[in-house]
């Protein structure tokens, strides 16, 4: 701003123009007091609602709006933060004692009496409002600096006085003083101090500033010191001074903590380089190290505690719930990981002994857990609708031994109760419950028994007091599950059910108090005793007389195993000779498989095999337990065919199918005659009607009623119960069978931590956590066709490939049509692979050929959607990959890839008609750039690749009777 000043010189001056003076004197008195206050202007800060910006004023509370403190408890202030979090609000700058008013609360939130009225305890909330932004300008809640606003100035309206009559006679101009203007934004008060200029003119105008200054260009003549200065000005340019240095102090310290911040946001970049230091140091496992990993994203207090720590501030008094879970799910699989995190991050972590004490607050003595049924109750009363939840039981071995830790035997048999005698047999077996939601995504073990081997009996009493205990937290059970021993079928028949074979004498239901419960046997089992049943037997009879030989798929098997090549199925040596690994639930179901269906159909059907002839029987009954076992484990609505969930939209085929699925399994029989269900290896079947017959049940009990809208059958399996099973035997080490202590143990660390998965060690895996196998490739070729340049011809037009196996190359000579059709399956994947990879659109097309070339191939019975069609040349350099393969085969040579490639590639060098619609698309490279050369090397590389892998896979199968002994004692007596 800039501010002229005219000086009275010497002669009489009229009283207006002294007036004058002393009114521009005054001025200047308010601007110097202005800049007293330059580096920052402090208002008061009124309270506001911490979410939207209301303020607390007497106006807010005339319209009856109240204000409210955020809660110290723990689990209720973080469902205000969540709430916070959803209305976009940085969650991180809430102080203790910030607000948020009751417009964000319901009705039902607030206790109401006479005069006043009180905010429930457990209120939490819901009602997301705009921010107010009025509110913000008429009382800035906040400090800033007037020298460093960006923004534009305000615009105030002229102000003119008119002086007609005064005279401005002698009167001398001074130099022209300079004063700094603070701009105003929206978001602060505006000083009003404008450019004031008084002339001879008769108005008195206040404009704008012109230019935009800095802070820190300040102009030094004002701030200068002058001797005809009085000392209150002195002062004040003193003051002035000391305030832009200590500003200039300011921003030094903060870019010098930015510096600070950029080179610790380096050296931790993220806790994902954290989690592959302790896997490429061995300190964890693979799967330990994903699910570490999928943590990250979700958890920030780790690196903001660590910052602040090396920053020198002080820590939180208490752990985040998110820390917490971190710790603890670390700590679990790897104590000496946990260890190196916390030793790199500065010791933010917890000390591994307030990891155990925070483990002693649970009980974790065989019984009803306590704390896992008060988790239950809470859940219960926070869930805005009605819990149904399955209940699973299940026995996992444990190893004999007494052990005494000073005031208590362990390793006796235990059901709860403290009074022990002398006559207490050792446990070996421990009996679990847990529950499942149904219409929720969590589970728990609710209790825990040492025993015995229990017989009917005893399991009856334990299933019904468990039904109520759990019931009494308000949760609804539905299902009982349990596979298929006998004792498990006894107590069934206690509780009230009727397992008769007859489909309308049968009842699979029992009730306790008003619980109507269905009984189901776990599919994962009764898979596997279908599939014992099979493989002993051999020779199965349908309702047609058709013959369901187990002999079919041993012929299948020794045909890939000859031509070491397959059908786009998992069929192994382990699946067919699978007595020393019937634990495995995936070698039943693979089995049992479409794609073996498939493939015996293709051996009959296409290539018409001696082999294969009559297989119709044995094809219908894998198909008819493939669909039963993916109904009875679907998961999702959206899934394909018989593996969506059960609902409205699909019931209508389910139950198509099951009825004639009851109608196959009543008339199956053995070779001798006997009726399958009349014989003694009649549970596998059973299991599947029962099953069926209970999810009939739970349909029209729960989805008619509109109770649920959905049943996810997978809910309803032990695989829970089996996971569970596989994190208890991980805290042992190296020694996977635990000891009832071991057992206590490892059950109060997963009832503290809810982050433990699958780890791979039960007899079942997980679904949502299976690996899929990528095969490598080389990229070599692929990368030089990308980096070369060509011309693309505009020309070129790429028709649809035609192929013939009789009339096509001499590459198909001396191949067996299995070989022949498995090599073009695999050409599809191929195809596939290099389109993914390779940016060249002219070669991309070349890849790939006509649907309807391929209506009599394996790739076309197989094809749901999603797979390719090769064209004529890709099928012909696989075909002549796959030929040379052959002479490693007979010869048991040592796989040389680069061999391989070079071989090959010699047969296609003078060969014009190979990839002949795309030969002259890049005729400007040279011969090292040649695309078709590229391409060729890259097909014969990427089919390397999968046949090396696949036969490496086959030479090391093995059956290993280490495995068996391991899995015998693990899982005794199921």
């Amino acid at each position: 701003m800039h501010i002229t000043l005219y000086n009275i010189g010497a002669g009489r001056a009229s009283v207006i123009t002294i007036l004058f003076v002393l009114w521009l004197t005054r001025v200047l008195v308010h601007l110097t007091i202005i800049y007293q206050t330059f580096f920052t202007v402090t208002y008061i800060k009124m309270p506001s609602c911490f979410v939207c910006g209301r303020s607390s004023n007497s106006k807010n509370k005339d319209l009856g709006i109240s204000f409210h403190q955020i809660p110290k408890n723990e689990n209720h202030r973080s469902q205000w933060l969540d709430f916070i979090q959803k209305c976009s609000v940085d969650h991180l700058k809430i102080k203790t004692k910030s607000i948020i008013c009751s417009e964000h609360f319901t009705k039902d939130c607030f206790k109401n009496y006479k005069r006043t009225r009180l905010l429930n305890e457990t209120a939490v909330p819901s009602i997301a409002v705009n921010r107010l932004k009025s509110a913000k300008i008429e009382i800035p809640e906040v400090s800033y600096t007037l020298g460093d606003s960006n923004s534009n100035p305000c615009s105030i309206k002229s102000l003119t006085i008119d002086h007609d009559s005064i005279q401005m006679e002698g009167v001398q101009q001074l130099d022209e003083l300079s004063v700094q203007q603070p701009s105003c934004s929206s978001n602060t008060i505006s000083t009003d101090c404008n450019q004031f200029t008084c002339e001879p003119s008769t108005s008195f105008l206040m404009k704008p500033p012109t230019q935009k200054v800095n802070s820190r260009s300040l102009n030094f003549e004002f701030v200068q010191e002058i001797n005809n200065d009085s000392p209150r000005k002195k002062y004040l340019k003193r003051t002035i001074s000391s305030l832009v240095r200590e500003n200039f102090n300011q921003k030094k310290k903060i870019k010098v903590l930015n510096q600070q911040l950029r080179r610790q946001k380096k050296q931790i970049s993220s806790l994902k380089s954290v989690v592959q230091v302790l896997e490429n140091k061995n300190l964890v496992h693979q799967d330990q190290a994903d699910i570490i990993d999928s943590n990250f994203s979700k958890h920030k207090d780790l690196i903001t505690n660590f910052i602040k720590k090396n920053a020198g501030k002080k820590l939180p008094l208490k752990y985040s719930a998110e820390l917490r879970k971190f710790a603890i799910t670390l700590n679990f699989y790897s104590p000496k990981a946990y260890r190196f995190v916390r030793d790199e991050f500065n010791s933010v972590l917890p000390c591994p002994r307030t990891l155990s004490k925070w483990y002693l607050h649970v009980d974790a003595e065989p019984g009803f857990t306590k704390e896992a049924i008060n988790t239950l109750s809470l859940v219960c009363k926070n869930s805005p609708t009605q819990l149904y939840c399955s209940l699973l039981m299940d026995e996992m071995a444990i190893r004999k031994h007494v052990e005494w830790d000073g005031t208590t035997y362990h390793g006796y048999v235990n059901f709860g109760s403290e009074v022990q005698n002398e006559t207490v047999e050792e446990a070996t077996e421990c009996f679990v419950l847990m529950v499942v939601g149904i219409n929720a995504s969590w589970k728990i073990p609710v209790g825990y028994f040492l025993c015995n081997h229990l017989n009917s009996s005893q399991k009856v009493n334990l299933v019904k007091r468990c039904i109520d205990v759990v019931s009494e937290t308000g949760i609804k059970i539905i299902s009982l599950t349990f596979d298929g021993c006998a004792v498990n079928v006894s107590m069934a028949r206690a509780l009230g059910c009727n397992l008769d074979t007859n489909p309308t004498d049968i009842l699979t239901s029992f009730k306790i108090r008003d619980l109507d419960i269905n009984i189901m046997f776990d599919a994962a089992h009764m898979i596997k005793l279908v599939r014992n049943t099979f493989g002993e037997k051999l020779i199965l009879i349908d309702h047609n007389g058709g013959v369901i030989n187990f002999n079919y798929i041993k012929k299948l098997l020794v045909l890939q195993e000859t031509e070491k090549c397959h059908l786009g199925n998992k069929l192994k040596k382990e699946h067919v000779f699978f007595f020393k690994k019937k634990m495995k639930v995936k070698l039943a179901s693979q089995l049992l498989s479409n794609s073996v269906a498939d493939a015996l159909l293709f051996c009959k059907d296409n290539l018409k095999l001696k082999d294969f002839e009559g297989c119709e029987a044995t094809i219908n009954f894998i198909r008819l337990f493939n669909d039963a076992f993916d109904i009875l484990n679907s998961r999702h609505l959206m899934s394909y065919g018989f593996k969506g969930a059960v609902c409205i939209q699909n019931f209508e085929n389910i139950y198509s199918f099951i009825k004639l699925f009851f109608y196959y399994v009543n008339n199956l029989r053995l070779e001798t005659g006997q009726l399958l269900l009349k014989s003694q290896r009649c549970t596998g079947f059973l299991g599947f009607l029962i099953s069926f017959n209970s999810l009939i049940d739970l349909k029209s009990k729960y989805i008619d009623t509109n109770s649920l809208k959905f049943i996810p059958m997978y809910k309803l399996s032990q695989d829970h119960l089996e996971m569970f099973f596989g994190s208890v035997r991980t805290q042992g080490g190296y020694n996977n069978n635990p000891t009832s202590r071991q057992f206590k143990s490892a059950y109060k660390k997963i009832m503290v931590n809810a982050q433990i998965k699958d780890t791979g060690l039960g007899n079942c895996m997980a679904l949502e956590d299976i690996p899929v196998l990528n095969c490598s490739s080389v990229n070599d070729p692929i990368t030089a066709i990308n980096n070369s340049k060509c011309i693309l011809n505009s020309d070129i037009d790429l028709e649809p490939e035609q192929y013939n196996f009789e009339t096509d190359g001499f590459h198909l000579n001396n191949l067996s049509q299995f070989s022949k059709e498995v090599s073009l399956y695999i050409a599809g994947f191929v195809s596939h692979k290099l389109s993914t990879k390779i940016k060249c659109d002219i070669c991309n097309g070349a890849l790939f050929g006509n649907k309807d070339n391929f209506f009599y191939s394996i790739i076309n019975m197989k094809d749901k959607g999603g797979l390719h069609y090769p064209s004529n040349d890709v099928i012909q350099i696989c075909v002549a990959t796959e030929k040379y393969f052959k002479t490693y085969y007979y010869d048991k040579k040592q796989f040389n890839k680069m061999l391989i490639i070079t071989n090959v590639l010699k047969s296609f060098i003078n060969n014009d008609s190979i990839f002949y619609s795309i030969k002259h698309h890049n005729d400007q490279n040279g011969p090292l750039d040649n695309h078709v050369v590229l391409l060729i090397k890259a097909i014969i590389s990427v089919y390397s690749d999968i046949k090396i892998n696949y036969l490496n896979r086959t030479q090391n199968e093995t059956l290993s009777l280490r495995t068996w002994y391991n899995k015998l004692t693990l899982f005794r007596g199921q």
